[in-house]
Protein backbone atom coordinates (compact mmCIF):
# COMPACT_ATOMS: atom_id res chain seq x y z
CA UNK A 1 0.00 0.00 0.00
CA UNK A 2 1.68 3.40 -0.75
CA UNK A 3 0.00 7.21 -0.19
CA UNK A 4 1.40 9.66 -2.34
CA UNK A 5 2.08 12.24 0.45
CA UNK A 6 5.50 14.41 0.03
CA UNK A 7 6.68 17.89 2.44
CA UNK A 8 6.40 20.82 0.19
CA UNK A 9 9.56 20.82 -1.56
CA UNK A 10 8.49 17.42 -3.52
CA UNK A 11 10.48 15.02 -1.60
CA UNK A 12 8.63 11.64 -1.01
CA UNK A 13 7.57 11.84 2.77
CA UNK A 14 7.04 7.86 3.44
CA UNK A 15 4.57 5.49 2.71
CA UNK A 16 1.43 5.71 4.26
CA UNK A 17 -2.31 4.12 3.96
CA UNK A 18 -4.57 6.53 2.68
CA UNK A 19 -5.37 8.74 -0.46
CA UNK A 20 -4.55 12.01 -0.01
CA UNK A 21 -1.89 14.73 -0.42
CA UNK A 22 -1.27 18.03 1.90
CA UNK A 23 1.21 20.75 2.77
CA UNK A 24 3.21 20.06 6.34
CA UNK A 25 2.31 22.77 8.47
CA UNK A 26 6.32 24.50 8.35
CA UNK A 27 5.42 25.03 4.79
CA UNK A 28 1.69 26.47 4.65
CA UNK A 29 2.20 29.92 4.94
CA UNK A 30 4.53 29.88 1.89
CA UNK A 31 2.89 31.14 -0.84
CA UNK A 32 5.81 29.79 -3.33
CA UNK A 33 5.04 25.99 -1.75
CA UNK A 34 0.69 26.71 -2.23
CA UNK A 35 1.37 27.51 -5.80
CA UNK A 36 3.38 24.44 -6.33
CA UNK A 37 0.97 22.46 -4.71
CA UNK A 38 -1.98 23.93 -6.91
CA UNK A 39 0.17 23.56 -10.23
CA UNK A 40 0.51 20.19 -9.26
CA UNK A 41 -3.25 19.23 -9.06
CA UNK A 42 -4.12 21.35 -12.52
CA UNK A 43 -1.78 19.53 -14.02
CA UNK A 44 -2.43 16.13 -13.31
CA UNK A 45 -6.58 17.15 -13.75
CA UNK A 46 -5.48 17.88 -17.13
CA UNK A 47 -4.01 14.56 -17.95
CA UNK A 48 -6.06 12.04 -18.08
CA UNK A 49 -4.01 8.22 -19.20
CA UNK A 50 -4.06 5.13 -17.51
CA UNK A 51 -0.17 5.18 -16.81
CA UNK A 52 -0.17 8.30 -14.98
CA UNK A 53 -1.87 8.98 -11.62
CA UNK A 54 -5.50 10.56 -11.56
CA UNK A 55 -6.56 13.81 -9.54
CA UNK A 56 -10.27 13.05 -7.33
CA UNK A 57 -10.48 16.73 -5.75
CA UNK A 58 -8.11 19.58 -4.89
CA UNK A 59 -9.83 21.18 -2.04
CA UNK A 60 -9.04 23.06 1.13
CA UNK A 61 -9.99 21.94 4.71
CA UNK A 62 -9.76 24.49 7.52
CA UNK A 63 -7.56 26.94 5.16
CA UNK A 64 -5.47 24.19 4.47
CA UNK A 65 -4.61 22.41 0.94
CA UNK A 66 -5.26 19.06 0.12
CA UNK A 67 -5.06 16.71 -3.24
CA UNK A 68 -6.98 13.90 -2.79
CA UNK A 69 -5.57 11.07 -5.60
CA UNK A 70 -6.20 7.78 -6.91
CA UNK A 71 -5.25 5.23 -4.61
CA UNK A 72 -1.97 2.79 -5.61
CA UNK A 73 -1.60 -0.28 -3.64
CA UNK A 74 2.07 -1.31 -4.88
CA UNK A 75 5.50 -0.39 -4.73
CA UNK A 76 7.91 2.57 -6.44
CA UNK A 77 10.63 1.13 -8.78
CA UNK A 78 13.09 2.28 -5.99
CA UNK A 79 12.01 -0.72 -4.02
CA UNK A 80 12.10 -3.45 -6.44
CA UNK A 81 15.57 -2.21 -7.73
CA UNK A 82 16.71 -2.51 -4.33
CA UNK A 83 15.29 -5.65 -3.57
CA UNK A 84 17.13 -6.80 -7.09
CA UNK A 85 20.17 -5.22 -6.09
CA UNK A 86 20.35 -7.02 -2.74
CA UNK A 87 19.67 -10.03 -4.67
CA UNK A 88 22.43 -9.31 -7.16
CA UNK A 89 19.25 -10.45 -9.94
CA UNK A 90 18.74 -8.37 -12.85
CA UNK A 91 15.08 -7.48 -14.19
CA UNK A 92 14.21 -10.06 -17.29
CA UNK A 93 14.34 -8.08 -20.74
CA UNK A 94 11.17 -8.60 -21.28
CA UNK A 95 9.88 -7.08 -18.20
CA UNK A 96 11.96 -4.39 -18.39
CA UNK A 97 11.08 -3.17 -21.69
CA UNK A 98 7.45 -3.59 -20.57
CA UNK A 99 8.15 -1.45 -17.58
CA UNK A 100 9.96 1.26 -19.97
CA UNK A 101 7.27 1.15 -22.54
CA UNK A 102 4.16 1.48 -20.24
CA UNK A 103 6.31 4.73 -19.15
CA UNK A 104 6.55 5.86 -22.69
CA UNK A 105 2.78 5.84 -23.08
CA UNK A 106 2.64 8.40 -20.01
CA UNK A 107 5.41 10.29 -20.86
CA UNK A 108 4.09 10.90 -24.64
CA UNK A 109 0.18 11.61 -23.64
CA UNK A 110 2.38 14.49 -20.97
CA UNK A 111 4.06 15.75 -23.73
CA UNK A 112 1.60 15.64 -26.35
CA UNK A 113 -0.59 17.44 -24.16
CA UNK A 114 -3.02 20.32 -25.79
CA UNK A 115 -5.35 22.96 -23.61
CA UNK A 116 -8.73 23.74 -23.82
CA UNK A 117 -8.77 25.56 -27.21
CA UNK A 118 -6.88 22.89 -28.90
CA UNK A 119 -3.51 24.37 -28.52
CA UNK A 120 -0.19 22.25 -28.40
CA UNK A 121 0.61 22.70 -23.91
CA UNK A 122 3.14 20.02 -23.47
CA UNK A 123 4.08 18.67 -20.32
CA UNK A 124 8.07 18.08 -19.34
CA UNK A 125 8.02 15.90 -15.98
CA UNK A 126 11.67 16.81 -15.27
CA UNK A 127 11.61 14.31 -12.59
CA UNK A 128 11.66 10.64 -14.05
CA UNK A 129 13.40 8.19 -11.32
CA UNK A 130 12.34 4.60 -9.74
CA UNK A 131 11.03 6.61 -7.34
CA UNK A 132 8.19 8.83 -9.79
CA UNK A 133 7.70 5.28 -11.76
CA UNK A 134 4.74 3.23 -9.55
CA UNK A 135 4.51 -0.56 -10.00
CA UNK A 136 0.54 -1.82 -9.12
CA UNK A 137 0.09 -5.23 -7.42
CA UNK A 138 -2.40 -5.78 -10.50
CA UNK A 139 0.16 -5.38 -12.94
CA UNK A 140 -0.16 -1.78 -13.81
CA UNK A 141 2.63 1.10 -14.51
CA UNK A 142 2.12 4.54 -13.17
CA UNK A 143 4.28 7.15 -13.51
CA UNK A 144 3.72 9.78 -10.96
CA UNK A 145 4.97 13.25 -9.03
CA UNK A 146 4.31 16.49 -11.30
CA UNK A 147 5.73 18.36 -8.17
CA UNK A 148 8.31 20.22 -10.65
CA UNK A 149 6.81 19.40 -14.20
CA UNK A 150 7.29 21.95 -17.08
CA UNK A 151 4.24 23.24 -18.09
CA UNK A 152 2.79 26.49 -19.52
CA UNK A 153 0.39 28.50 -17.32
CA UNK A 154 2.30 27.45 -14.13
CA UNK A 155 1.23 29.74 -11.03
CA UNK A 156 4.98 29.06 -10.06
CA UNK A 157 8.16 29.34 -11.56
CA UNK A 158 11.70 28.00 -11.19
CA UNK A 159 14.42 30.69 -10.60
CA UNK A 160 16.57 31.31 -12.98
CA UNK A 161 19.98 29.11 -11.78
CA UNK A 162 17.56 26.83 -9.81
CA UNK A 163 17.71 23.36 -10.47
CA UNK A 164 15.41 21.07 -9.55
CA UNK A 165 15.18 17.04 -9.87
CA UNK A 166 17.37 14.14 -9.17
CA UNK A 167 20.74 14.36 -10.20
CA UNK A 168 21.62 10.88 -11.01
CA UNK A 169 18.26 11.13 -13.54
CA UNK A 170 19.13 14.73 -15.25
CA UNK A 171 19.96 14.77 -18.62
CA UNK A 172 22.77 16.78 -19.66
CA UNK A 173 21.25 19.70 -20.43
CA UNK A 174 18.99 20.24 -17.58
CA UNK A 175 22.05 20.03 -15.22
CA UNK A 176 23.39 22.96 -17.89
CA UNK A 177 20.06 24.72 -16.95
CA UNK A 178 19.43 24.67 -19.95
CA UNK A 179 16.14 24.54 -22.65
CA UNK A 180 14.48 21.23 -21.87
CA UNK A 181 11.97 19.33 -24.12
CA UNK A 182 10.78 15.69 -24.03
CA UNK A 183 13.99 14.39 -25.24
CA UNK A 184 15.04 15.45 -21.42
CA UNK A 185 12.36 13.02 -20.02
CA UNK A 186 13.63 10.40 -22.68
CA UNK A 187 16.99 10.39 -21.46
CA UNK A 188 15.77 10.39 -17.40
CA UNK A 189 13.81 6.81 -18.51
CA UNK A 190 17.05 5.77 -20.18
CA UNK A 191 19.25 6.26 -17.03
CA UNK A 192 15.83 4.24 -15.36
CA UNK A 193 16.10 1.17 -17.78
CA UNK A 194 19.56 1.11 -17.48
CA UNK A 195 19.02 0.52 -13.91
CA UNK A 196 16.26 -2.03 -14.36
CA UNK A 197 18.51 -4.16 -16.60
CA UNK A 198 21.38 -4.60 -14.61
CA UNK A 199 20.30 -4.23 -11.16
CA UNK A 200 23.00 -1.53 -10.67
CA UNK A 201 23.06 1.96 -10.75
CA UNK A 202 24.10 3.89 -13.70
CA UNK A 203 26.47 6.58 -11.53
CA UNK A 204 27.65 3.88 -8.38
CA UNK A 205 28.59 5.84 -6.03
CA UNK A 206 29.57 8.82 -7.51
CA UNK A 207 29.76 12.30 -5.99
CA UNK A 208 27.09 14.31 -7.70
CA UNK A 209 30.13 16.82 -9.45
CA UNK A 210 31.36 12.71 -10.35
CA UNK A 211 28.01 12.69 -11.95
CA UNK A 212 28.23 15.93 -13.69
CA UNK A 213 31.27 14.76 -14.85
CA UNK A 214 30.34 11.43 -16.41
CA UNK A 215 26.91 13.02 -17.71
CA UNK A 216 28.08 15.74 -19.99
CA UNK A 217 30.99 13.92 -21.62
CA UNK A 218 29.09 10.43 -22.53
CA UNK A 219 30.43 8.38 -20.31
CA UNK A 220 28.07 5.50 -19.15
CA UNK A 221 29.01 1.81 -19.82
CA UNK A 222 26.54 -0.54 -22.08
CA UNK A 223 24.14 -2.65 -19.78
CA UNK A 224 25.48 -5.32 -22.12
CA UNK A 225 28.51 -5.24 -20.77
CA UNK A 226 26.98 -6.52 -17.08
CA UNK A 227 24.16 -8.62 -18.61
CA UNK A 228 23.05 -10.51 -21.33
CA UNK A 229 20.44 -8.95 -23.01
CA UNK A 230 19.33 -8.47 -26.61
CA UNK A 231 21.52 -6.08 -28.51
CA UNK A 232 18.99 -3.98 -30.20
CA UNK A 233 17.77 -3.42 -26.25
CA UNK A 234 21.06 -2.08 -25.09
CA UNK A 235 21.60 0.48 -28.37
CA UNK A 236 18.17 1.60 -27.10
CA UNK A 237 18.89 2.47 -23.93
CA UNK A 238 22.17 3.93 -24.97
CA UNK A 239 20.94 5.80 -27.65
CA UNK A 240 18.81 7.31 -24.64
CA UNK A 241 21.50 8.18 -22.83
CA UNK A 242 23.18 10.71 -25.49
CA UNK A 243 24.72 13.94 -24.62
CA UNK A 244 23.38 15.83 -27.77
CA UNK A 245 18.85 15.64 -27.34
CA UNK A 246 19.46 15.75 -31.28
CA UNK A 247 20.92 11.94 -31.19
CA UNK A 248 18.33 10.52 -28.60
CA UNK A 249 14.40 9.53 -29.83
CA UNK A 250 12.93 12.28 -30.79
CA UNK A 251 9.72 11.09 -28.38
CA UNK A 252 8.36 8.74 -25.95
CA UNK A 253 6.64 7.15 -28.65
CA UNK A 254 9.94 6.29 -30.57
CA UNK A 255 11.66 4.81 -28.02
CA UNK A 256 8.28 2.75 -27.23
CA UNK A 257 8.23 1.43 -30.72
CA UNK A 258 12.06 0.77 -30.07
CA UNK A 259 11.64 -1.29 -27.21
CA UNK A 260 8.63 -3.54 -28.13
CA UNK A 261 10.91 -4.21 -31.76
CA UNK A 262 14.09 -5.12 -29.31
CA UNK A 263 11.67 -7.20 -26.83
CA UNK A 264 8.44 -8.26 -29.24
CA UNK A 265 7.62 -10.59 -26.19
CA UNK A 266 7.52 -7.84 -23.85
CA UNK A 267 4.32 -6.74 -25.49
CA UNK A 268 2.51 -10.06 -24.30
CA UNK A 269 3.59 -9.54 -20.87
CA UNK A 270 0.82 -10.55 -18.40
CA UNK A 271 -0.66 -8.00 -15.85
CA UNK A 272 -0.79 -11.22 -13.08
CA UNK A 273 3.71 -11.40 -14.07
CA UNK A 274 4.18 -7.58 -13.65
CA UNK A 275 2.15 -7.65 -10.58
CA UNK A 276 3.90 -10.86 -9.27
CA UNK A 277 7.33 -9.12 -8.97
CA UNK A 278 5.60 -7.45 -5.78
CA UNK A 279 5.01 -8.90 -2.34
Amino acid sequence: WWLLSRVACGQPEGARRGGGNGILGGFRGKEAYGQSFVDEARILSSLHHPNIVSVIELGSDGGHLFIAMEYLDGHPLSTLLATLSEADQALEPELAAHIGAEACAALQAAHSHQDEEGTAAPIIHRDISPDNLFVTRDGGVKVIDFGIAKAEGRLSQTATGMMKGKMRYMAPEQMRRGTMDRRSDVFALGVVLWELLTARRLYGKCSDVEVTHRALAGDHAPPGRHVELPGALGEAVMRCLRVEPDERFASAAELDAALTAAVPQSAGVSDAKLGSLLW
